[in-house]
């Protein structure tokens, strides 16, 4: 199915409820780089693979509306024609690979010919150039697909469509869980028109060139740890230090933006120790090892120890507030917590792959709710035969199943401030112990990556 290259109310209205959807399913949401978005000519949005469906539900929705940019995503989604339909709506077009079928070059053919369409018409359309996704924060080798399509663009229309091509960085702070932060960062646009030349005299080394400056520009948006040997340890130090490196480098780590920074510049360091005398982090690599271990059989995360316990009587005060609440989280689990649960199982049980299930709950979610809702409304009024009251309970239903999940994760992190409170009480030498190992890999990652 071809995908229209003209402004879609569909799409507008979908990408609006889409939208909803996405900020509700994060706790915080950051875009920085709008201000790198060409609105005046072709681009093609490259972009990193983590969240499959989520990355390109969330640059679609994301960005301003006018773009309604196409994307690009495996075949096999479109199988179910209902799908395919809806999918088409929202302007995806699949790409076909040999296990698609044995005409899937021709099919190709077709979807590469709809994406230069959209480019001479001076539209936007999403490929994630890694070819797959994965859930480690590691950039793997770009593919030569989206050069490919631009340059036959461009020699098609006798190279003066001036396309552009713009990185962009998906940021997860965790890549399935319900409120957590989510980072878009979009980069300066790639002038295809500077290829050209090169690409006229040699297409091969045109292609690899964009490639490779395309796989530089794009690891400047993300965070990168190319060593999988040291992955473990590398995401362990940053989820130690990261608040203490920001401080440092006189970065507010309460902004995503900020926090981004903070870890490039820590993993950037750590990557080049690593990469040119790595014995040099042998030994805080065991020491990260023993605390992540120590911290794994306690049950306690590394944040806990930024600053002191806090005092039992600030958390009883706390616990009593919460107390007080209940009443009205109650309400909110009692009307919601079917909603919230049903997307969940669902996506568990139809993906394996943990990868999936973010975006499908969302989806799930973003369909199952507004239903559910009004069947709740509808017993409301047979009961009450009120019109008026029965609109105040939908906003009160709604407003507390936001304040439910807050307060669920509020009651999460009291209890492991309590835990915490009650270790440092009754296990004074073994935190003692923990607080110095702690404080010796903070102070040698600074000594490291902070000059």
């Amino acid at each position: 199915m071809y995908v229209s290259t003209k402004w879609s109310l569909y799409y507008h209205f979908l990408s609006k409820w889409a939208k909803t959807a996405v900020c509700n399913y994060y706790d915080d949401i950051e875009i920085k780089g709008l201000e790198n978005l060409p609105t005046d000519k072709p681009v093609i949005f490259i972009a990193n693979h983590q969240c499959t469906f989520m990355d390109p539900i969330s640059i679609a929705v994301m960005t301003p509306n006018r773009f309604q940019p196409a994307f690009l995503t495996r075949a096999d989604v479109f199988n179910n024609p209902i799908i395919h339909f809806l999918l088409n709506k929202m302007k995806m077009m699949p790409i076909y690979r040999q296990r698609d079928g044995a005409d899937f070059i021709q099919k190709n053919e077709a979807i590469f010919q709809n994406c230069k369409d959209l480019l001479a018409a001076q539209k936007y359309f999403i490929i994630f150039v890694e070819g797959s996704h994965s859930d480690k924060r590691k950039l793997r080798p770009v593919k030569k697909g989206f050069a490919r399509m631009g340059f036959d663009a461009e020699q098609d229309y006798d190279f003066s469509l001036d396309v552009q091509v713009v990185p962009v960085g998906l940021n997860y702070s965790h890549f399935e869980k319900f409120k957590s932060d989510f980072f878009i960062n979009i980069g300066k646009p790639m002038q295809m028109a500077d290829y050209y030349d090169l690409y006229k005299e040699h297409k091969n080394k045109a292609l690899n060139k964009i490639k490779n400056d395309a796989f530089k520009e794009l690891e400047q948006y993300i965070l990168h740890i190319p060593n999988l040997e040291r992955y473990d340890t590398f995401e362990n130090i940053r989820h130690i230090t990261s608040p203490h490196i920001a401080h440092a480098l006189n970065l507010n780590p309460q902004t995503l933006s900020d926090k981004f920074k903070a870890d490039k510049h820590l993993l950037n360091e750590l990557n080049a120790i690593d990469a040119h005398d790595p014995t040099a982090l042998d030994e805080l690599e065991n020491k990260v090892q023993d605390f992540s271990q120590d911290l794994e059989k306690l049950d306690f995360r590394p944040n806990l120890f930024e600053q002191e316990a806090k005092s039992s009587t600030s958390l009883i005060i706390q616990f009593i507030g919460l107390f007080l609440l209940l009443p009205l989280h109650l309400y909110g689990v009692l009307f919601n917590y079917i909603g919230y649960k049903i997307p969940e199982i669902l996506a568990n049980k139809m993906f394996g792959d943990y990868m999936y299930r973010s975006s499908v709950k969302m989806a799930i979610g973003m369909f199952f709710f507004p239903p559910y809702y009004l069947i709740l409304c509808g017993i409301f009024y047979l009961i009450f035969r009120n019109i008026w009251w029965t609109l105040l309970f939908l906003v009160s239903i709604i407003l507390a199943g936001k304040f439910a999940a807050w307060y669920w994760r509020k009651y999460r992190k009291l209890k492991a401030h309590w835990r915490y409170q009650n270790f440092v009480q009754k296990e004074s030498q073994q935190w003692k112990k923990l607080k110095e190992q702690y404080q010796e890999i903070v102070d040698k990652v600074k000594e490291l990556v902070v000059r």
